[in-house]
């Protein structure tokens, strides 16, 4: 053997440590590039359900909130049409009322005028004209009243009529308001 080449000094063992230096680096390297890899998958994973998990929570509540929201929708406007029906009962109430008023102020009329033609017919003197002008001053009088009080009824109907509506508006504007 050769002294100068000893099993140490050998070309070859170099080689083979290095190989294997590298082999083991590599191995090393890749497994820890794999852990990353999976910790990575497994932090990825993780915040991708959670992400999921929070979406699916805001969705059902958005969805809870828009069928409350629905249902008090369709609740006020059954109460509008409510108000708006009892309106329309309490119109026709109105036009019954003035109706009547209206017939018994012109029966009223034709009644007057039938006496006050006839005072026409007999009037001879000064005297009868007079009472004749009085009379007729008289019924236009009552005539007017009868009128005030047609305007009164129509005005006080029209405030039972509006009545219903505007406290459901108030109280629709109630449940609208950010502050409900």
């Amino acid at each position: 053997m050769d002294p100068l080449k000893t099993p140490q000094n050998s070309p070859e063992k170099p080689v083979e440590k290095a190989v294997d230096t590298l082999s083991g680096a590599a191995q090393s390297a890749t497994s820890a590039a794999s852990d990353a890899l999976h910790r990575t998958q497994d932090a990825v994973k993780e915040s991708t359900e959670r992400g999921m998990a929070i979406g699916q929570d805001a969705l059902n509540r958005t969805h809870a909130e828009t069928q409350r929201l629905g249902q008090r929708g369709v609740e006020m406007g059954n109460e509008a049409l409510k108000a708006c029906v009892t309106a329309g009962h309490q119109t026709a109430d109105l036009m019954s009322e003035l109706n009547q008023a209206i017939t018994e102020l012109g029966n009223q009329s034709i009644s007057h005028y039938d006496r006050l033609s006839r005072q026409a017919m007999g009037v001879r003197t000064v005297q009868d004209m007079v009472n004749l002008q009085s009379a007729t001053v008289e019924t236009l009088q009552e005539h007017m009243g009868g009128f005030a009080r047609l305007y009164g009824l129509y005005v006080d109907g029209l405030g039972r009529i509006m009545q219903p509506i505007a406290e459901q508006a108030v109280k629709s504007q109630r449940h609208l308001s950010p502050a409900a």
